[in-house]
């Protein structure tokens, strides 16, 4: 089972990157990757690697 936050599509890349960096500094942990991919990039993420997706709603 694999469960990660995504990004919604209007999501710049910048503004991940920002919101990353904040969450690490204040609380030690992110919410989500720094990168701003949404559900159709871990999609493609997770089947390159081999995974088989069961299940993504969204």
């Amino acid at each position: 089972m694999a469960n990660e936050a995504i990004w919604r599509p209007e999501v710049t890349a910048q503004q991940a990157r920002t919101i990353y960096a904040a969450s690490m500094a204040d609380f030690g942990v992110c919410q989500a990757s720094q990168q701003a991919w949404n559900v159709q990039d871990w999609l493609a993420l997770m089947q390159q690697t081999g995974f088989t997706v069961i299940n993504a709603p969204l």
